[in-house]
């Protein structure tokens, strides 16, 4: 597990793209009158925290792997073409959506603003077999399984797992 601490500066920007976040979340909620989604609707305050601490995640790894940050919409996946963060407030399991690209590395980290963790990494592809957990339509990989960061590298904007040979 990696401590990761923004400075004051990124603090500022994960709150900005926090909240630009949360009014693209407001927006399609006004739009979606039939409640398509069926998971429990949560407060405008809630939501607005998830989507900073969230962004302040995505810095944390960011930084992690000398990238910069920068605000924009994602449109390929988090961190440069192929790693996806999952950030939890507490400790927790990483969970895979079953919308989730095969492809693409899942990165678990938790904490806030002050001191973010990177617990670890999964392939989606592998995390979305039978020998995990299957709950609420979704795969919850527990702590243990997960590889460490150090396994997992960038070259260029794509990330690759190391390979060891012995």
């Amino acid at each position: 597990m990696i401590a990761v601490k923004l400075n004051p500066a990124q603090k500022v920007l994960a709150y900005y793209e926090g909240l630009d976040r949360h009014k693209g979340y407001i927006d399609r909620q006004k739009q979606n009158t039939q409640h398509i989604h069926k998971t429990k609707s949560v407060s405008n305050d809630k939501n607005l925290q998830r989507q900073v601490l969230a962004v302040g995640a995505e810095i944390a790894v960011h930084n992690y792997f000398g990238l910069d940050f920068v605000a924009y919409s994602r449109p390929v996946a988090d961190v440069g073409t192929n790693i996806e963060v999952r950030h939890s407030p507490r400790w927790q399991d990483l969970v895979i959506r079953p919308g989730d690209k095969d492809t693409h590395y899942a990165v678990l980290v938790y904490g806030d603003l002050d001191e973010y963790f990177l617990v670890g990494f999964m392939q989606v592809a592998q995390a979305k077999t039978f020998v995990y957990t299957v709950e609420q339509n979704c795969w919850w990989i527990t702590q243990n399984n997960l590889r460490a960061m150090f396994d997992l590298t960038i070259i260029g904007d794509r990330a690759y797992e190391r390979v060891y040979s012995f």
